[in-house]
C-alpha cells in the first residue's frame, strides 16, 4: 500500500509509467492560518461517516450524487477548462475525515455552463482533467506542512487505489459528482492539512476532523456558479522552447510567450498559476527545457515524470539579492520488488506541479495555450510582492506581482488545463 511522501522543492518521446509505491515528507515552516468560510469547524456526529472498508450506499467504483449540492460544506475550490473549446469543470473539496484505519477526502466535480455547452448536457469526450497520478490513483494529496510530510492515496496489494475514479466524459453539465479517496491514518496531532491537486492551486487549512463527525456548511455555495475568467497580471517577452534542454539533440524549438496569471500564498504553501501561448507553429513540448521546465531540479535520470512545470521560482520583491523558492518536489522511495532501475530507491522524484507529460503537442499552432500550477513552499510572513524568476536566468524575472493571500473565501481559481485559445522546497519519501 501507499503510505507517505516526502516534498521537495514528460514529453512524448521519454514517457515513463512506472509505479512505485511511496511515503512522502516535505521542508516547509508551519504557521496559522484563516478558517475558510461556508466550513463550520465545530463538526457534528454523524453515526454513518464512511472509511476505506465501508460505503454510504455506493460501492468503491461508483460514484454519488448529493440531493442539494449548495448545501455541501466547501472548504475550497478551483475550475478547470478540460476541453479545446473550455467545458469548465470545477473541483470542490468538502471535508478531510479520519476513519477506523485511515482518512478520507470528500471532494467533487461539476461541469460548468459555457458556450455550447448547457445544463444537462455531456461534456465532450475529449475532455482531459489533468490529475493522474502514479497508474490508476488520482493525483491529489494530503500535505502535514509542519511535519514535512505528503500522504498519496492508498492503493490494494495488486496497486489499485482504494478511492472513486473521475471520468471526464461522463461528467454532465450543471450536475455534481461526489467523489472520495483514502489516505493512511494522519497522527493525531495533526488538526489541519492543505489538499493538494496536480491540476489546481492548493487549497489549504483544511480541518481534519475526528471519527464519527462530518462538517456543517454555515453559508450556501453553488458549485454550478460560473467561474470567473483568468487574469493576466504580467507577461514575458516571446522565446523560442526549449531554451536549454538536457538533451543533446532537440526539436524543432517552439515560438513561445509566459503570462503569469496569479500567485496565491498562505502557511500551507504557495501556489504559482501561469500560462503557456504559443505565438508561432513548431514541435509543442515535445522536448524538457527551460524556462517551462528546471531539469536540474530532478535530472532526467530520477525524475517519474520529466515534462513538469517547475521551471518559474519565486523571490521576495524587497530582496531581489535573497533566496529563490523552486517548485516543491516529493522524494520517492520504490518498494525493494522494483529492481528496473541501478538507481538508488530513495533518489526518485516527483513534481507538484502540473505536468505535460501527456500534452507534447498541446501548443504547437500559434494561438493555442496551456495553464500550468507550481507548487512552493509558503512565503516568508509579510510578503506582498514577489519576483518570478526563470531558472539559469533563460529570461528576464517578472517583477512586484502582487501575492495574494490565501483564506478569508472559498478558493476558486480558474486553471486551463486543456488546449485552447489564449485566454524548491523538497518532499523526501520512505
Amino acid at each position: 500500500m501507499n503510505r507517505g511522501h516526502g516534498l521537495g522543492g514528460s514529453s512524448r518521446r521519454w514517457r515513463r509509467f512506472w509505479v512505485l509505491p511511496v511515503v512522502v515528507g516535505l521542508s516547509v515552516a508551519s504557521c496559522t492560518s484563516d478558517d475558510e468560510p461556508g466550513l463550520e469547524t465545530e463538526p457534528r456526529s454523524s453515526p454513518t461517516a464512511a472509511g476505506p472498508d465501508e460505503t454510504t450506499g455506493a460501492s468503491p467504483d461508483e460514484t454519488t450524487a448529493p440531493e442539494d449540492p449548495a448545501a455541501l460544506p466547501v472548504a475550497g475550490s478551483f475550475v478547470v477548462n478540460a476541453t479545446d473549446t473550455g467545458a469548465p469543470v470545477r473541483f470542490a473539496v468538502h471535508s478531510v475525515r479520519r476513519v477506523a484505519g485511515g482518512t478520507v477526502l470528500d471532494y467533487s466535480v461539476t461541469a460548468l455552463p459555457s458556450d455550447g455547452q448547457v445544463a444537462g448536457d455531456q461534456i465532450d469526450s475529449s475532455a482531459e482533467l489533468d490529475f493522474a497520478g502514479f497508474r490508476n490513483a488520482p493525483n491529489v494529496n494530503l500535505v502535514d506542512v509542519p511535519a514535512a510530510r505528503l500522504y498519496r492515496p492508498l492503493a490494494d496489494d495488486s496497486g489499485a487505489c482504494v478511492c472513486t475514479s473521475v471520468y471526464p466524459s461522463g461528467l454532465v453539465v450543471g450536475e455534481t459528482e461526489l467523489h472520495q479517496a483514502a489516505y493512511p491514518t494522519l497522527p493525531d496531532d495533526v488538526s489541519e492539512v492543505t489538499v493538494e491537486f496536480g491540476n489546481g492551486p492548493l487549497l489549504e487549512a483544511v480541518p481534519v476532523l475526528d471519527e464519527g463527525t462530518v462538517p456543517t456548511a454555515l453559508d450556501s455555495v453553488d458549485l454550478a456558479a460560473e467561474a470567473a475568467e483568468l487574469l493576466v497580471v504580467a507577461s514575458t517577452r516571446a522565446f523560442d522552447y526549449p531554451i536549454a534542454t538536457p538533451f543533446i539533440q532537440a526539436a524543432q524549438r517552439q515560438p513561445l510567450r509566459i503570462d503569469v496569471n496569479e500567485v496565491v500564498s498562505g502557511p500551507g504553501g504557495t501556489s504559482l498559476v501561469w500560462t503557456i501561448n504559443a505565438t508561432g507553429s513548431g514541435e509543442g513540448l515535445v522536448d524538457v527545457g527551460t524556462p517551462v521546465t528546471d531539469y536540474r531540479l530532478a535530472p532526467v535520470t530520477v525524475a517519474i515524470k520529466t515534462g513538469v512545470a517547475s521551471g518559474p521560482g519565486l523571490r521576495p520583491s524587497d530582496d531581489p539579492a535573497g533566496p529563490v523558492m523552486r517548485s516543491w518536489f516529493a522524494t520517492v522511495k520504490a518498494m525493494p520488488e522494483n529492481t528496473f532501475t541501478d538507481v538508488e530507491s530513495g533518489d526518485w522524484r516527483f513534481c507538484l506541479c502540473s505536468d505535460y507529460q501527456f500534452y507534447g503537442d498541446g501548443v504547437n499552432e500559434s494561438g493555442e495555450s496551456r495553464t500550468f500550477v507550481t507548487h512552493l513552499p509558503p512565503l516568508p510572513e509579510g510578503t506582498t510582492t514577489v519576483d518570478v524568476v526563470f531558472p539559469d536566468d533563460s529570461l528576464p524575472p517578472l517583477t512586484d506581482i502582487d501575492a495574494r493571500r490565501a483564506g478569508g473565501r472559498p478558493r476558486d481559481v480558474r486553471v486551463v488545463v486543456a488546449r485552447g485559445r489564449s485566454a524548491a522546497g523538497c518532499l523526501h519519501a520512505r
